[in-house]
């Protein structure tokens, strides 16, 4: 009994380091950065990413158990690589200098596994604008669990223009208004995927 109450103790300490440092990883990535120096250096880069997993929906939270993604982009001609957390309600907002950039890939989590989904989306910052408005990127999949692990493919991404519903909110996390903004919607590498 003392052996087990011991183990226990263990096992609790383990689980709780680890969600207290996987807390503090989140929270140094979360929300809107808003800090005016790196503001007026550039623009900032807004939208949303929704999952779409066997037909429905996937809420993302963050936690330690709980579904979450990233957007993983580069800018052009730099291979540096930055990795965007996905808020609570699928936003999400980074500031960027003026250029190209692309998205290479989306990771997500499932049954405790975190899968990257390979994409190709592209858009630009322009100079002349305080915010880009990239759209809604959405990714469905196909997932399941064999024997063997997690099986599935990645069906498809879309990008869609819901700023008229978004936009406002979005920006007013980073203190700027719809005026601020100018549409930017990803392209699927040298196509277009959605148009305003």
């Amino acid at each position: 009994m003392r052996n087990l109450l011991t183990n226990m103790m263990i096992i609790a300490g383990v689980l709780g380091a680890a969600g207290l440092s996987g807390c503090a990883a989140i929270t140094e990535t979360a929300g809107l950065d808003t800090d005016s120096e790196r503001h007026a250096a550039g623009s900032m880069v807004i939208g949303k990413f929704e999952l779409v997993r066997n037909g429905q929906n996937v809420p993302l939270r963050d936690g330690l158990f709980s579904n979450s993604a990233k957007l993983h982009l580069q800018e052009a001609g730099d291979s540096r690589e930055v990795a965007v957390r996905v808020g609570d309600n699928g936003e999400f907002a980074l500031p960027a200098m003026p250029g190209d950039y692309e998205i290479s890939h989306v990771t997500f989590n499932f049954q405790g596994e975190q899968l990257q989904a390979p994409t190709s989306l592209v858009f630009g910052v322009s100079d002349d604008s305080r915010a880009s408005y990239i759209g809604t990127i959405t990714l469905e999949v196909t997932l399941g669990s064999s024997y063997h692990g997690i099986v599935g493919s990645y069906d498809r991404f879309t990008v869609r223009d819901e700023c008229a519903t978004d936009c406002e909110r979005l920006l007013s996390g980073a203190g700027l208004s719809p005026e601020d903004a100018e549409s930017a919607l990803a392209e699927w590498r040298g196509r277009v995927v959605a148009s305003r």
